[in-house]
């Protein structure tokens, strides 16, 4: 087997590519120009090319027989809306194009849980409605769209994966979240009670490999993630414990948080920086985030192995290792 990767460079990518590996198969990857190579495990084949450019993807694709379909412009408040339409919309229909005019027999898409919005009726499930937010939820939401559709086709095995919040070694968006427990800078926003849900990244990785190998897969739609969700201060207090620290007793009202959020990313917009806090990190302590994985353990034996506090651990130990705690 030959699978292409797309997105390998990213966190969970790179740990797909490496699984891939593991299991015998051969793996190539598409990497943008300029693009640092540093997270793709040894004895991947590493094509140049970007899923915005269709004769790229044809050199990628050439001889493949899965294409795991990870590249994605992930959620920064200072990304203009028009490059998550080039990447998750534009850049997903030349995916699955070109790999089905290169008559590959199985495309995996990583979607996102979020392109349904907040959970209303905990635990949600695939079947929950279309309810994105802003311009990266619009925007996967319609890539999501565009691979049922193809699927609807017939002309190759569609699947569609949704992993939820994913945490693990090399994960450089969740280190902001690690560090400030270990400093002792976390503030509580609301009363912690709200339930998030992780997603260790080889029990994701796992989903996205057992979803392309099944046949029952095939033209749906799969939720991955851990086996339970977590209340939020839960969560935080089993990483303080992790990391022999104590958390601050302080809550900061949601209100308060909501307006801090929106003060910092008016002034940092102007300087075209990443603002420290915005809506993004309040809505992870007030959102409700909690999924089935009902449909995943049922068609194809989705089992997610580790649990939340070994992925704790190990994700520590890395963050340690590298010296980023």
């Amino acid at each position: 087997m030959t699978a292409l990767v797309t997105g390998a460079t990213g966190f969970i990518g790179s740990h797909l590519a490496a699984a891939l590996l593991e299991c015998g198969q051969e793996v190539r990857v598409l990497v943008r120009a300029g693009s640092s190579h540093e997270r793709l495990p040894a004895g991947v084949e590493a094509v140049t090319g970007d899923v915005r450019d269709e004769e790229s993807l044809r050199r990628g694709v050439r001889g493949a027989d899965v294409v795991y379909h990870l590249a994605s412009t992930l959620r920064r408040m200072s990304v203009p809306e028009s490059e998550y339409r080039e990447t998750n919309v534009a850049g997903t229909r030349n995916v699955l194009r070109v790999a089905g005019d290169a008559g590959v027999s199985r495309i995996l898409h990583c979607s996102s849980t979020s392109v349904t919005g907040p959970v209303l009726e905990a635990p949600a499930d695939e079947t929950a409605p279309y309810a994105p937010g802003n311009a990266y939820e619009e925007t996967k939401c319609e890539g999501e769209k565009l691979a049922l559709a193809f699927a609807e086709e017939g002309r190759v095995a569609v699947t569609v994966v949704r992993p939820a919040w994913t945490y693990g070694p090399g994960d450089s968006r969740t280190l902001a979240f690690f560090r400030a427990i270990a400093r002792r800078r976390l503030f509580m926003v609301g009363d912690g009670s709200t339930l998030v849900h992780p997603s260790f990244v080889s029990n994701v990785v796992a989903g996205m490999i057992g979803a392309a190998a099944s046949a029952n897969a095939a033209g749906r739609v799969y939720i991955l993630a851990d086996r339970e969700p977590v209340p939020v201060g839960e969560l935080a207090r089993r990483v303080a414990r992790e990391l022999g620290v104590t958390l601050p007793r302080v809550h900061v009202p949601v209100w308060a948080a909501r307006g801090l959020a929106r003060v910092c990313e008016g002034v940092f917009a102007l300087a075209g920086k990443e603002p420290p806090v915005h809506r993004g990190r309040v809505d992870f302590f007030t959102r409700t985030a909690a999924y089935s994985i009902k449909r995943a353990q049922e068609d194809f034996g989705y089992d997610p192995e580790v649990g939340l506090e070994e992925g704790l651990r190990r994700t520590v130990l890395w963050y340690r290792e590298h010296g980023m705690l």
